[in-house]
């Protein structure tokens, strides 16, 4: 995202500076540091600071070569936000994904689960109980709101960006790598390709880990492996089904005598 700003000629010795490869995670510290100093900058055109609307059109993507830029305040916007828009992989359809096979996971554990309007705040999923009957005792709860969070990354560096504002508003969060390709450093997502896996982690597991001191406020669980593995797949879903009463499916089975008995009633003796 970064390698075109940080390959611009220096400008006291009009050469271009040797960057080493950032991982995923410095990437993104220094893009939003960037991003913040970037953005109080005024627009010489319009002398407004954060982002305006000067500077728009079917040529931006060229706005942003390093030969092109030229070293005011209004290019470099151009150049931070273009290159955020042109070198980020959006998969819509992945990501939508991931909320479905959640939903699918939680109904396997015969939980109802019901996914909220897009863009509902807070949280993603509804989960109660399949019996319209059930009445919650003991501390069960009536219904479980939970937030879906997905990377698509196998190399990805473990981390999702949650807002503070949010961390009222669900009693899980459901973290879902779809590990669907190696997409960093020189990979591009043909190799690396694995079983996706779920985490589902309480809402105060993510309030101790939660990271607000950037504008990128981020749960990172990476390191954090042997934490995260009571929350693991089926036995992260089964504290939803727990708090909401729903024992696994059973079949009840008869004994020899009781079944003799009720042969012998059917057969009138």
């Amino acid at each position: 995202m970064l390698g075109a700003f940080l390959q611009m000629p220096n400008d006291r010795t009009g050469q271009a500076q040797e960057r080493q490869p950032l991982s995923e995670d410095a990437e993104a510290k220094l893009f939003a540091k960037l991003v913040e100093r970037v953005l109080q900058w005024p627009c010489p055109k319009c002398g407004k600071t954060g982002l305006c609307n000067c500077y728009s059109g079917p040529d931006s993507a060229k706005a942003i070569e390093p030969e092109n830029i030229e070293h005011d305040a209004h290019d470099k916007k151009v150049a931070i936000t273009d290159m955020a828009e042109r070198d980020w992989l959006r998969l819509p359809v992945v990501s939508a994904g991931a909320e479905y096979l959640v939903m699918g996971h939680l109904m396997r554990r015969n939980i109802l689960a019901y996914k909220a309007p897009p863009n509902n705040e807070g949280y993603d999923l509804i989960c109660i109980h399949p019996d319209p009957r059930h009445v919650p005792s003991n501390g069960e709860l009536a219904q479980v709101r939970v937030q879906v969070k997905s990377r698509y990354a196998t190399d990805c560096d473990r981390g999702f960006p949650i807002k503070e504002a949010s961390l009222g508003a669900f009693d899980f969060l459901i973290v879902a790598f779809l590990n669907i390709g190696k997409f960093y450093g020189n990979h591009d997502g043909s190799e690396g390709a694995r079983e996706p896996e779920f985490y589902t982690l309480p809402n105060a597991f993510i309030r101790q880990h939660h990271d607000a001191t950037s504008s990128w406020q981020k749960v990172r669980l990476k390191n954090l492996e042997r934490e995260i593995e009571p929350y693991a797949g089926e036995a992260g879903f089964e504290q939803i089904a727990q708090i909401l009463g729903i024992a696994k499916p059973v079949k009840q089975k008869h004994s020899r005598s009781k079944s003799k008995r009720l042969a012998s009633k059917i057969k009138g003796g």
